[in-house]
């Protein structure tokens, strides 16, 4: 063999297997994050999802909590954060709302801003939506000057923070209930209206809010708990758990005030004990995804009230719904599970993670 062939055949092979030995890095967040990669989150299962970047939030526990989020698996910490509650992402840009300890605070691609700092008030921070360039969040706010809940001393109120700016939602409730007790869990934006979910849970109202009007729900004879709302096309959707005394508890749905049990009562067995559990609500085109467990402690969510077990975890903490493809997350001990169509991917994590929020972008 002529001896110029030979040298370029054993340069090329020689060039393939040095390929071949290279080991790849995950790839890191851009470099405007300042949150820490705590690791590599190796997948115990792979991917299931290449067409989709999925992020998820929440926070992990260990010795202390930590707000983190993670893109496709891979966790990133949010400086000066012990949770995360939601998450927005528009034009590429990451909002989460989440705070540290007793104050509340939203990041911008990892920046902290804070909202309220826990000096003279002890304040949470829910929900965050982008609306029309404006940033906003909803929440609850608590003075630390009082200890009264009378009408001239109240201490805990809902509100929502528009650019910065916090907005007070009001002092009572349509039933004559000290607002003291209720936070902004939840705001949304349909033709020009905010809405906001109120919840309370030493009350058994279901009530949200509509651009300064409070708007009581249809309730079962029992103790209904709304967790999450979701707003599309003029039709307000709330999910939560109602519970009756000596009968048990059931996932709950409400449609524009209207009540409906998604599941047959299960018994429980204290007064405030669930065995089901609620987490998320999402509308998409005709049809309505809850998110949550069922009452055998199997990750699940609800479509159109038919149930769908997610196999591999305890709660669906999350559910979005991108070009019909169902994605849901869910935590657990020192792991992130996340669903694309049924099927999990498992992550490695440091600590324990509760997932509470989620979004899904096309690549």
């Amino acid at each position: 063999m002529n001896r110029k062939i030979l040298y370029f055949i054993i340069v090329a092979i020689t060039t393939l297997l040095s390929f071949g030995s290279c080991t790849s890095e995950p790839e890191n967040e851009p470099d405007y994050n300042p949150g820490s990669n705590p690791g590599n989150n190796p997948s115990v299962n792979p991917p299931t999802t290449t067409s989709y970047d999925v992020y998820v939030v929440g926070y992990e526990t260990g010795n202390d909590s930590v707000a983190k989020y993670w893109k496709n698996g891979v966790g990133f910490e949010l400086p000066q954060g012990t949770y995360a509650h939601s998450i927005a992402i528009v034009n590429g840009d990451i909002y989460i709302a989440g705070g540290y300890k007793n104050s509340a605070k939203y990041w911008k691609n990892g920046q902290p801003v804070n909202l309220a700092d826990g000096g003279a008030y002890l304040a949470e921070a829910h929900d965050i939506k982008i609306y029309n360039g404006d940033v906003y969040v909803s929440g609850m706010i608590e003075d630390k000057r009082h200890n009264t809940t009378s009408a001239a001393g109240m201490t805990r109120r809902p509100v929502y923070w528009k650019n910065g700016q916090v907005v007070d939602v009001g002092s009572y409730t349509s039933q004559g209930i000290l607002r003291g007790e209720e936070k902004a869990t939840h705001i949304c934006f349909d033709d020009g209206s905010i809405y906001l979910y109120l919840s309370n849970i030493n009350s058994r109202a279901v009530v949200y809010w509509r651009d300064g009007q409070r708007i009581a729900c249809n309730t079962a004879p029992s103790r209904d708990i709304g967790v999450c709302m979701d707003v599309k096309n003029g039709d307000v959707h709330i999910a939560g758990i109602s519970i009756t005394a000596n009968v048990g508890q059931c996932v709950a749905y409400w449609k524009n005030t209207y009540y409906t049990a998604i599941t047959d009562y299960t018994h429980y067995t204290s007064s405030f004990g669930n065995t089901y559990n609620v987490t998320d609500i999402e509308a998409y085109n005709n049809d309505v995804y809850i998110a949550g467990s069922d009452d055998a402690g199997n990750a699940t969510y609800w479509k159109n009230g038919k149930a769908v077990v997610l196999e591999g975890g305890s709660i669906a903490g999350a559910i979005k719904i991108a070009d019909g493809n169902v994605f849901a997350a869910g935590g657990g001990r020192k792991t992130l599970n996340y669903w694309q169509n049924g099927k999990v991917s498992k992550f490695n994590a440091t600590g324990d993670v509760t997932v509470t929020a989620m979004a899904v972008v096309k690549k």
